[in-house]
């Protein structure tokens, strides 16, 4: 059985669904200056127990332009772990 992951304080922060990928604002912040996370829905399992994971992020950068990043399996040559 699926169970419903949106309350009404979700649906707020959620900035962008597209059914597959969710974007969600931090709660600590004002809109247009806070960080905020990319999430991937997944079938509700023992790995994905909310039914999502978290796969990326953005946030404003301390010169005032926005930075974005993806999760990436880990690089030893780069010593990273996701591109930005």
């Amino acid at each position: 059985m699926e169970q419903s992951t949106d309350t009404p304080m979700d649906k707020q922060l959620m900035l962008l669904d597209d059914g597959k990928f969710y974007i969600e604002r931090n709660c600590n912040g004002e809109a247009a200056t806070t960080n905020g996370l990319l999430f991937r829905r997944y079938p509700i399992s023992p790995t994905t127990p909310g039914g999502y994971e978290c796969v990326g992020g953005y946030e404003r950068c301390t010169a005032g332009e926005w930075g974005a990043w993806i999760n990436v399996p880990y690089d030893e040559a780069t010593d990273r772990d996701c591109r930005d």
